[in-house]
């Protein structure tokens, strides 16, 4: 029988099951491991626990997961290495931290990070000339 539970973190219906987000990384070629190397590079989002199913815990990840994951990927094939990523995905409009997307920019090469920032000034997307945001940014 599955139990879920009351849910302060925010997860609702359109939140994607762990099994079903890690189906679609194998599809991406991209393995539990190396998806957790990428939760940890804070690439992918942390799922958050939902319920259980007897035992079993159930986790569920927010429901931009697949587009960021899709995303990394993208990004991935066009690095050398995790550097710039978090800062290209942040560009794109999805949920990176500040904190991580500028220690990314002050320990990496800045090409990538470049790229992303063209692609956001292409896109229209305000925040990257936030004048208070390049301020977090870099100060």
């Amino acid at each position: 029988m599955m139990h879920v539970m009351d849910d302060p973190t925010g997860v609702t219906h359109d939140w994607i099951p762990s099994d079903r987000f890690y189906e679609l990384a194998a599809e991406l070629g991209v393995g539990e491991r190396r998806l957790e190397d990428w939760r940890k590079a804070n690439l992918v989002p942390r799922p958050a626990l939902r319920g259980h199913e007897g035992r079993r815990p159930l986790w569920y990840y927010p429901p931009h997961s697949e587009r960021q994951l899709e995303a990394a990927v993208r990004w991935r094939r066009r690095s050398h290495g995790l550097g710039g990523i978090s800062v290209a995905l942040w560009a794109e409009g999805f949920p990176i931290p500040v904190e991580h997307v500028r220690a990314d920019i002050l320990d990496n090469d800045l090409t990538l990070v470049y790229i992303g920032i063209r692609i956001a000034f292409e896109h229209g997307w305000a925040h990257v000339y936030s004048l208070p945001l390049q301020h977090d940014l870099f100060a």
